[in-house]
């Protein structure tokens, strides 16, 4: 009893340091004041040509960290327009990556995803060279 008590009070002590004093920063303070700022530039990460505006990631995102948002309706094939495209939330995000392994582009074509919560790359110009289209 008396090895539990101890080991309680030390965790508590330790993360009291950290709260209060700010032991073992991992951040330094000039990376802090930078990224609080708005000097560090966040990845991009959806890929809008490639996105094809389906809401997979949105409906199936645990924290609701991606939202559809309207735009201009874009004819991607004769029978489907993409009316929306996904807009991901850092701050919610929780990095399962359940996102990029349910989208359609990853699953159905085993191309890189349109959306990655670590960054996207710029893989096509148009989404209608993916599905075939001219």
């Amino acid at each position: 009893m008396r090895g539990l008590i101890s080991i309680a009070v030390r965790g508590s002590w330790k993360n009291l340091k950290r709260i209060l004093f700010h032991s073992e920063r991992v951040t330094s303070m000039e990376m802090r004041h930078r990224i609080l700022s708005g000097q560090v530039e966040l990845p991009k990460t959806v890929n809008d040509a490639m996105c094809i505006g389906c809401g997979a990631c949105a409906r199936i995102c645990p924290t609701k960290a991606i939202t559809m948002e309207e735009i201009e309706p874009v004819q991607l094939t004769e029978k489907y327009t993409k009316k929306k495209k996904p807009v991901l939330d850092l701050v919610k995000c929780c990095f399962c990556f359940r996102c990029h392994d349910n989208c359609p582009i990853f699953r159905r074509y085993n191309r890189p995803s349109a959306i990655h919560p670590r960054g996207v790359g710029e893989y096509y110009e148009d989404v209608s060279k993916l599905l075939g289209g001219g």
